[in-house]
């Protein structure tokens, strides 16, 4: 068995496992590892594509399978189907169209072991028109007597979970709400635990969504807006249970968050 279970779900856009997501594994300075891409709902072509990929990728050492979502459709259900399917003791959610560096790895597995945590973070820098920028993902905040931050912690891939947490703090990914999905867990994890070690070294690359890019990210469509309302409450469920509240400076930052959501609303409706 290897130590970590890779999971990448996917669905089309097989030329970013080609061109980003599976050359990055590649070049791992930590190779105990298996990957285990989960397709979900891509086209008949765009499967026989993403099949023959993985396959060259195999042949060139990557410990890799592919496997169709047998669970709930979307993302996040096809990230719950990866983690039932695996069964190593560390897990790392990644998407197919960003980059690992070639440390990440080998730093997030020493970083997890060195305190017996129940995860570790890194940093993923932005990448924006080809060009790398000076913004980051990354950025966890603990609760502090009694309050918590309005923050977006990390993005997928810069986690590296314990399993054996995952399964004691029921941490899932939220099947209902595939488009702030990545927001809503990061949250849920760092409220559940405080057996996490965070490090500032950047060991991935995030592609910022635009138009050009295919990305569900991309644009602020009703869908999203409606997505980010729920998780904001399901936050605030879990925020209450812990007998948290956000800190000024958090409440602050929602309300203009949820500002400005009521005004994308009212231009989406007015452009109709």
């Amino acid at each position: 068995m290897s130590s970590i279970d890779i999971i990448i779900p996917i669905k089309g856009r097989p030329e970013m496992l080609q061109e980003r997501s599976l050359p990055s594994l590649l070049n791992q300075s930590f190779q105990d590892f298996l990957v285990t891409v989960v397709d979900d709902g891509s086209s008949e072509e765009d499967f026989q594509r993403i099949q023959t990929i993985t396959h060259a990728f195999s042949k060139k050492g990557l410990n890799m399978r592919v496997i169709r979502n047998e669970g709930r459709p979307g993302a996040a259900g096809a990230r719950n189907f990866g983690l039932d399917a695996t069964s190593s003791p560390y897990v790392l959610w990644f998407d197919s169209d960003d980059i690992l560096l070639e440390n990440k790895l080998q730093l997030s597995f020493g970083l997890i072991e060195s305190g017996n945590h129940d995860l570790a973070i890194t940093r993923a820098q932005h990448i924006l028109d080809s060009q790398l920028i000076n913004e980051f993902w990354g950025e966890p905040v603990a609760p502090n007597r009694g309050t918590y931050e309005f923050h977006f912690p990390f993005q997928t891939m810069c986690a590296m979970y314990r399993r054996s947490f995952l399964a004691s703090s029921h941490v899932r990914w939220n099947e209902n709400n595939n488009l702030n999905d990545d927001w809503e867990i990061s949250n849920e994890v760092l409220l559940k635990t405080d057996n996490w070690v965070f490090s500032p070294v950047v060991t991935a690359h995030y592609f910022v969504p635009t138009s050009g890019s295919g990305s569900i990210g991309s644009r602020l469509t009703k869908r999203k807006i409606q997505s980010q309302q729920k998780s904001f409450r399901t936050i605030m469920a879990l925020l209450e249970s812990k007998k948290l509240i956000y800190s000024i400076t958090g409440r602050l930052k929602l309300i203009k968050h949820r500002l400005r959501l009521v005004a994308s609303s009212l231009i989406i409706i007015n452009n109709r």
